[in-house]
């Protein structure tokens, strides 16, 4: 009974969570009785140190998402910590950093805090249009490796 016992606690617990809302919020020159679109979630990234999930839609916005169990019914639900929009275009890829967002679209690597505020944004020269994604290729110098439709003459 004892192993067994140490066996369940050594089983990770999972958590089966319905929905969460990302739609975008109500704006108030949008009526009331007209629905509003969801745009489909195009990056997800998971954040370890704060136990975010990041979502990027094809819209161009950024939502943030925590989980929380403080609710009647005792049963864990994602809950919004942030919502931003970094383009016009869908996000392509979502790096988490220590309380920042470094987000990639078709034309610009965008850094932004956690809350959303604007820190820096690259664009694209010209020639090197279509970016598709990106990773860190080396997290002590903070570096990124981007690829693109285009070939990348030049690291900018």
């Amino acid at each position: 009974q004892q192993q067994e016992h140490q066996q369940q606690q050594q089983e990770p617990q999972w958590f089966q969570v319905a929905a969460a809302e990302v739609a975008p919020p109500r704006n108030r020159f949008h009526s009331l009785h007209r629905p509003r679109v969801v745009q489909p979630i195009t990056r997800l990234a998971f954040d370890p140190a704060f136990e975010l999930l990041w979502c990027g839609s094809a819209d161009g916005r950024v939502t943030s998402l925590a989980l929380s169990d403080d609710n009647e019914q005792g049963v864990p639900q994602l809950v919004r910590r942030a919502r931003f929009r970094v383009a016009s275009k869908p996000v392509l890829s979502l790096i988490p950093g220590l309380q920042t967002m470094t987000t990639v679209t078709q034309d610009a690597v965008s850094l932004h805090s956690a809350g959303g505020v604007l820190y820096s944004k690259f664009y694209t020269p010209e020639r090197v249009h279509d970016l598709t994604c990106a990773v860190v290729a080396n997290p002590m110098r903070g570096e990124l490796a981007l690829a693109g439709k285009k070939p990348l003459d030049k690291m900018f």
